[in-house]
């Protein structure tokens, strides 16, 4: 029998579907320090079509593109993926402070279980019959009078109280999302993680949580933004916004096909027409291929404008929501940028100048194994999930080799197997 452990973690994105498997270094599970790097042993990546701003619109397409990022990363592991931590996006994810306090045995020093009731009872709040609480993120304990208590473990109270974050999700998402674990024949751990704080989980420093930071991580169709103070999360926040924004934005001003603007983003589009060299006044691509290849091009600074017009509405949204926060330009740990977005060119110094902070972007690092693809900063949130997984200990399977999975038998015996697994 196999006795290595592994982790997972499976990021449901509007526009692809990331899986990645790792094996967990010696010493088992808990925090994962420098001396112990996961190996990634599995990865796959399926583009997904069933999902709208982060929120799944096709519950067949979604499980489909699920069940084949899970099959190729089972395939290159040689493994069956049991419990996997899975991602949550969308702008119906919110945040709020509370409040927990409880009355302890004053006789016998605070265990583990005081807490658990502690952070229980903050999350003891009113709120709407559709939503629910996905993650509650304990900050400060106090113990009677003595405030600013890290870890209350074996201290002697009788009053026993936490400030916490709690993020909250609508349950018809929570629902969907069931459903397409269901069918993808995926079982995830509950509850389902926030995009956002999997992403800083990795891509920010305990000294700038400490300092003072923000996490932006510019996906598809929508940009997570993570704030922290002291160590601990104090805002989060999802903006309905994303680098297809300005695919599309390209696509009507320059009146292209959404491939080709696409192609003009990845290719041509900066952050500012500073980054040019010398005087260009035209960008070209190619399209096609073979006798059918023709040679586009387009306006260096009608391509600039359109780019810069849709960066500064999505830096100011930031900026709208770090002021509500009384937080701009008031962060010292500075912006972390992540996600596909945090590519285009240049927008390390456009941040620096629109958010009025120190920033950079982070790109995954600190993995051994088969790391080739997953260098690229939209894979951050899958990695920062496939770390959540091997903190918590999930067990996702016995490490046995890979059998064919595919959607559940009702749906194969009515489409003839469209979504069984295929090798690429």
């Amino acid at each position: 029998m196999n006795e290595n452990r592994y982790a997972v973690g499976v990021d449901i994105g509007t526009s692809n579907v990331r899986v990645v498997i790792g094996a967990i270094p010696a010493g088992g599970q808990g925090e994962l320090d420098a001396n112990r790097q996961l190996t990634i042993v599995g990865v796959g990546l399926q583009p997904n079509q069933g999902m709208r701003k982060g929120t799944v619109v096709d519950i067949n397409k979604v499980a489909m593109s699920v069940d084949k990022a899970i099959g190729a990363a089972e395939r290159m592991s040689g493994l069956n993926i049991g419990e996997a931590v899975v991602s949550i996006n969308g702008s119906h994810i919110n945040g709020m402070s509370s409040h927990g306090l409880i009355t302890v045995d004053q006789s016998r020093p605070i265990t583990p279980n005081e807490i658990d009731r502690v952070v229980d009872a903050a999350a003891q709040v009113k709120m709407s019959p559709n939503r629910e609480i996905i993650s509650v993120v304990p900050h400060l304990f106090r113990v009677d009078n003595q405030d600013g208590v890290r870890d209350p473990i074996d201290m002697s109270g009788v009053r026993l109280e936490v400030d916490a974050y709690m993020v909250t999700a609508l349950t018809p998402h929570i629902k969907n999302l069931d459903q397409v674990s269901e069918k993808a024949l995926l079982k995830p751990a509950k509850p389902y993680s926030p995009a956002g704080l999997a992403a800083a989980n990795i891509a920010l420093t305990d000294q700038q949580k400490e300092n003072g930071a923000v996490l932006i991580d510019i996906g598809h169709s929508t940009t997570n933004i993570v704030v922290y103070e002291d160590g601990d999360v104090i805002d989060i926040k999802v903006l309905p916004v994303g680098s297809n924004n300005i695919t599309t934005d390209l696509a009507i001003g320059l009146k292209a096909d959404l491939d080709v603007a696409e192609q003009v983003k990845v290719e041509h589009a900066v952050a500012s027409p500073k980054l040019r060299r010398g005087n260009e006044s035209h960008v070209a691509i190619r399209v096609g291929s073979g006798q059918s290849q023709r040679r586009l091009e387009f306006d260096t600074e009608l391509v600039d404008d359109i780019v810069e017009a849709r960066l500064s509405e999505l830096f100011e949204l930031i900026n709208r929501e770090l002021k509500r926060i009384k937080r701009q330009a008031n962060l010292p740990g500075g912006a972390v940028l992540t996600g596909g977005g945090a590519n285009l060119r240049g927008i390390v110094d456009y941040a620096r100048v629109a958010l009025q902070m120190n920033a950079r972007v982070y790109k995954p690092q600190n993995y051994k194994g088969v790391t080739e693809q997953i260098r690229d900063a939209g894979w951050t949130t899958a990695l920062g999930l496939l770390e959540y997984s091997a903190e918590s200990g999930i067990d996702m399977g016995n490490g046995s080799g890979a059998e064919h999975r595919g959607i559940i038998g009702g749906l194969i015996a009515k489409i003839g197997g469209l979504f069984n697994r295929k090798s690429n």
